[in-house]
């Protein structure tokens, strides 16, 4: 592998340029060699090159069975679509690495992929997973004996034991890591990432002077080749510039950082830099550049938690507005009691009855300064709840994506207050598309938090797996975690979500599903067929959960919703019940799209009468037709 940083930047491009030159010359059984070293190269500075040369390398690579170079370029290729953010991916290459390794029995490689596995998984904070891989990788480096490989293993488990707050367990593995990279002194950019993890491991203790020194042996070994290992290091250092108070110095860091993570287009590194550019301005009072480096932060959420930063954006749209109405209140205030003043001195000089005047003007302000105060508060609070709505409504997907599977569809979707603790999503690429309905078991503005949260969750989650009971596995664990990490919250007891979640095959007329107490609904030539849901579990335990497989034909309506609508009471405190609406769908299903949803509601509002509506109200229905799926 080429010495990354022990050429200087010019010698550097040199060195590849030649690299690549010969491969165009040489013959096949050197030329897939040649392009693998340019593609690993460039695999951590220019990703996007790196993946076209080592897709030529694997070409190469399996016409003529070169296994060790199709695992290798494999690996690479994974490392270059993680710098980039495409998870699922490097996750592909990185399995296609293990498979080759595995059958052919190359042991080593078979190390590197399972420690790249882990690497990734950590990546998306599945750590139970990356733990079994890196603990393999762990195992067959100490069976082979290779340092250098090691090396990789030791501080991928100490970011594990790091990521899990076991802190000195994480600073003996990253030393192990550093013991055996000072041996290889030329190789610096292994040595920068080296302190750099160690300066994390400080920065997570909030011992920011140690945290200090280790991000500046960081940056002694990088150069601008590797700006997508020190605009990490750049952001961390403006966090700590920001909790001192020194806003310049932060301001200066974190402008270069967003630099470099731009030109390396690392959207998590961009996401977090908009962050600290949010809260700096914030801290100088430019509320105004706050709230767009707070957007600009929700644009390049990966794994963010959308409520949050939301909840930020709205405290800067009115915190102008709440400080002049504040200053509004004092001035007032400061007059009134001035007035008071004045007018006491006088009903001192003068007779009592103009003290007995006084005290009732007096009185009666008081009565007109308690309802203005309570006008004040429902004011304040009817702007917070339609503009939690406003956002709700933002962060909800577009159904159009569904016009590639189905020929028409139609979405019944009636939350009992401003904001829904239901919501549905969707998703969809060249292979397959996904649709989900969520009921999150609570209502109102708890129940639009815990929505807003689950979407985040599954836009994280869309091109991690295809099976829907992995992703609504995966789903559970992220929420619950999530769930966790608020102190008053206790994560293990909320079992709220139901859900459920249909992936439809872009090339073959079948569908996949799973839920977890909502059912899936088809009604075939007059027939209703129910596809059911998990009835017995409380959590998404990946042992209680099954998917199945639906072969679709032609004409074939389709329906998803929560249980709301089911549980609605009448007057008499009578449920309309599943029943009921099954067998209404079933009678409506051959109708235009625009008709069942208005069936649907007059089913509803029929029912219900006079008696108030008590749940969120969510339901889905496609149409599907061969011919128009492309």
């Amino acid at each position: 592998m080429i010495s990354s940083l022990a050429l200087s930047q010019q010698d550097y491009f040199q060195h590849i340029e030649e690299l690549r030159k010969m491969a165009e010359t040489a013959k096949d059984e050197l030329a897939d060699t040649l392009y693998m070293e340019v593609g690993r190269a460039f695999a951590y500075t220019m990703p996007a090159d790196a993946i076209v040369y080592l897709q030529k390398s694997l070409e190469l690579a399996e016409k003529h069975n070169r296994y060790r170079i199709m695992c290798m370029a494999n690996s690479f290729t994974g490392i270059a679509y993680s710098q980039m953010g495409s998870y699922a991916q490097s996750v592909e290459y990185f399995k296609k690495q293990l498979n080759i390794a595995k059958r052919l029995g190359i042991l080593d490689e078979v190390a590197w992929a399972n420690s790249n596995l882990g690497q990734v998984l950590l990546e998306i904070k599945n750590y139970e997973l990356a733990k079994e891989y890196l603990q393999e990788a762990n195992d067959l480096a100490d069976l082979i004996g290779d340092d250098y490989m090691k090396q990789y293993v030791y501080s991928n488990m100490g970011w594990l034991k790091l990521c899990l707050a076991e802190y000195q367990e994480s600073l003996t593995f990253y030393e192990k890591a550093l013991a055996i990279r000072k041996k290889h002194p030329t190789d610096s950019i292994n040595l920068a990432a080296n302190y750099r993890d160690i300066g994390n491991l400080y920065f997570a203790q909030s011992d920011f002077e140690n945290a200090k020194l280790y991000y500046s042996l960081s940056s002694n070994y990088c150069n601008t080749l590797f700006s997508s290992l020190l605009a990490p290091v750049m952001v961390k250092l403006s966090y700590i510039h920001l909790e001192s108070g020194n806003l310049d110095s932060a301001l200066s860091c974190i402008s270069q950082a967003l630099d470099m993570a731009n030109r390396g287009g690392e959207k998590s590194v961009i996401r977090d830099a908009y962050g600290i550019y949010g809260s700096i301005y914030y801290k100088m009072g430019k509320f105004d550049k706050a709230e767009q480096c707070y957007s600009m932060q929700i644009a390049y959420h990966d794994s963010v938690n959308l409520s949050d930063v939301s909840k930020k954006i709205y405290e800067l749209q009115f915190h102008e507005k709440l400080e002049s109405q504040k200053l509004a209140r004092e001035t007032a205030e400061y007059h009134t009691r001035t007035f008071v003043h004045l007018v006491i001195a006088i009903a001192v000089l003068l007779i009592a009855s103009v003290f007995i005047i006084f005290w009732l003007r007096k009185k009666r302000m008081t009565i007109n300064s308690m309802n203005q105060e309570l006008v004040y508060n429902n004011l304040q609070t009817n702007e917070s709840i339609a503009y939690a709505q406003r956002i709700q409504k933002a962060v909800m997907p577009d159904l159009d994506c569904l016009d590639k599977f189905f020929a028409d569809k139609f979405l019944f979707f009636r939350p009992k207050h401003a904001v829904s603790g239901n919501f549905y999503w969707t998703f969809s690429n060249d292979v397959y598309g996904m649709l989900a309905v969520c009921d999150s078991g609570e209502a109102g503005i708890p129940g639009g938090c815990i929505s807003m949260l689950g979407l985040s969750v599954l836009h994280e989650l869309a091109e991690i797996d295809a099976d829907p009971a992995i992703v609504l596995e995966l789903y559970r664990r992220k929420i619950v975690s999530a769930l966790k990490s608020v102190s008053h919250v206790d994560g293990d007891s909320y079992n709220g979500s139901d859900i459920s979640l249909m992936v439809m095959d872009r090339h073959e007329p079948r569908l996949y599903f799973s839920g977890v107490k909502h059912p899936l609904l088809i009604v075939r030539q007059g027939k209703l067929l129910q596809y059911q849901e998990n009835k017995e579990s409380d959590s998404f335990i990946t042992k209680d959960l099954e998917t199945c497989q639906v072969d679709l034909q032609d004409g074939d309506m389709i329906y998803l919703m929560t249980h709301g609508m089911a549980r609605q009471n009448n007057a008499d405190g009578q449920e309309l019940s599943r029943e009921r609406l099954f067998q209404h769908i079933s009678s409506i299903s051959n109708l235009p799209m625009e008709k069942q949803h208005q069936e649907l509601l007059k089913l509803l509002d029929g029912w219900m009468g006079k008696h108030p509506q008590q749940r969120d109200v969510l339901i889905i229905g496609v149409l599907y037709k061969r011919e128009i799926t492309r």
